[in-house]
């Protein structure tokens, strides 16, 4: 009987921890106030905090040229949203100091995800009409459970994305043997860097919900 009553005591006490957790994220959902989504689909909070904290901050706004530039991309993107949309967002890019932002767009292309650069702004657009995307990603994007699978398809999608443009400005000629292997070691150093920042969130997260059920 005792051994029965303290796994009942335990059972009551972790549902009562999780009721007491759910109803803080309630109140916080209702109480706090969070900005406005952005009018198109971008990169999940997870990646634009590792990009953030591993990558260079951009330290200057865009001339009015840049700017005007960045805004007739997202119109050729998004060619169904509002002008007051293409406005929010970017503006919304232009305040950000991330060196890097990932968007979501049908491209009409064979191409994975491309690149434009908007002074120091490297703005990379994944192709929603692509097959892996279609097959592989979106079913990621609509499920909160695979979160994780999510950011780290963007983490690997950034990493490319920026070794490719860091070759591309380059003036020396980029065909060479020795420079393909830079490139893929570069590549895998730095993919490596962001999964562990990704791995420390994750098991911070799980510490975090343990405590609460072992309080």
């Amino acid at each position: 009987l005792r051994a029965w009553l303290t796994e009942r005591l335990v059972r009551l006490q972790r549902e009562l921890f999780r009721e007491v957790k759910k109803q803080g994220k309630d109140w916080d959902n209702l109480n706090i106030p969070k900005p406005p989504p952005l009018p198109i689909p971008i990169e999940v909070n997870d990646t634009s905090e590792i990009i953030k904290r591993m990558d260079r901050l951009r330290e200057e706004r865009f001339e009015p040229e840049i700017l005007s530039a960045l805004k007739e991309s997202l119109r050729k993107r998004y060619p169904g949203i509002s002008e007051t949309d293409i406005e929010v967002t970017a503006e919304s890019f232009d305040a950000s100091e991330s060196s890097a932002i990932i968007i979501y767009a049908g491209t009409n292309s064979p191409i994975l995800w491309t690149t434009t650069s908007f002074q120091g702004l490297l703005l990379i657009v994944v192709n929603t009409e692509h097959p892996f995307y279609e097959i592989f990603i979106d079913p990621l994007r609509q499920s909160p459970k695979d979160r994780e699978k999510l950011v780290a398809f963007e983490l690997l999608v950034h990493v490319m994305a920026n070794q490719a443009s860091i070759m591309e400005s380059s003036e020396e000629v980029q065909t060479s043997k020795v420079t393909l292997d830079d490139f893929r070691e570069e590549t895998g150093i730095k993919l490596k860097k962001y999964l562990r920042h990704l791995v420390k969130i994750i098991q911070t997260e799980s510490d975090e919900d343990k405590d609460l059920e072992d309080a």
